[in-house]
């Protein structure tokens, strides 16, 4: 026989069984769960709270307003319990998001660097082919300044041809 539920009632003794999801055999459940006796006790409630629980009980997968209520002061603990873990949590969140930003730092360095070089061979290419001289990049090096601080870094090939070209 399954033994799904989450919170199962004996009527007679109204012993609550907590916690199993599984199939087993009715022996071997009661084996395998602390069994709790209920105890009744006396709490006051504001009447909206109690239209609101009515409410949401179908939604809730509780079977009454007892078992809402203890499921609701269940999870309300464990809750409690979780924000004591923040202190814990916290400074171990941060020095992941840390790490991480510092390994796409790196990789980006590496990237920029590999791109440097390649620009780097690029440009002698250039200028040992157009036999540029010391003034001649001097002059470029300004040009080139001007065009990225004009197009704020930029530049497409229709913006470079017209930079270089001018407006037609």
């Amino acid at each position: 026989m399954p033994c799904t539920p989450h919170i199962a009632l004996q009527p007679a003794e109204r012993t609550v069984w907590k916690g199993f999801k599984g199939v087993c055999s009715n022996s071997k459940f009661k084996e395998m769960i602390a069994i709790e006796k209920k105890e009744k006790y006396a709490y006051w409630q504001l009447p909206s709270q109690v239209e609101q629980m009515d409410k949401v009980l179908p939604l809730s997968n509780c079977v009454n307003r007892s078992d809402f209520v203890r499921t609701a002061i269940d999870f309300y603990i464990g809750y409690i319990l979780q924000s004591q873990n923040v202190d814990y949590l916290s400074p171990m969140i941060s020095s992941v998001i840390k790490n991480e930003i510092q390994h796409t730092e790196k990789g980006m360095c590496e990237m920029l660097f590999k791109m440097a070089v390649e620009l780097g061979k690029f440009n002698r290419l250039t200028a040992a082919l157009n036999n540029y001289t010391g003034v001649d990049w001097e002059r470029l090096n300004e040009v080139v300044k001007e065009e990225i601080a004009y197009t704020n870094g930029y530049i497409t090939l229709e913006t470079a041809d017209e930079l270089i070209n001018g407006d037609d």
